[in-house]
């Protein structure tokens, strides 16, 4: 690429509005792409490093450990009656 390519290239990207599918944001940032183009390279140059990689948490709360999510839980059963502000 010529100079100053790189750099035209990543406003044009970072400019422009995207259907991002199960997203409501429809611009990606200077910073993702700079990520990928990184997660590209590292790899050796296979796309198979930008697919989605599994969770390790998947299906564990995130903000509260599992003791608390469960005494929560055994607490609200026990106060049925007490309502909880919004």
């Amino acid at each position: 690429m010529e100079r100053g390519e790189t750099e035209r290239l990543m406003r044009e990207k970072c400019a422009r509005r995207w259907q991002i599918p199960g997203s409501v944001r429809s611009r990606i940032s200077e910073s993702t792409i700079k990520e990928w183009v990184a997660r590209y390279k590292l790899s050796g140059n296979k796309l198979e490093a930008l697919y989605p990689q599994g969770r390790s948490d998947k299906g564990k709360p995130r903000a509260i450990d599992q003791e608390t999510a469960m005494g929560i839980v055994s607490l609200r059963k026990e106060l049925r009656e007490v309502s909880l502000p919004y």
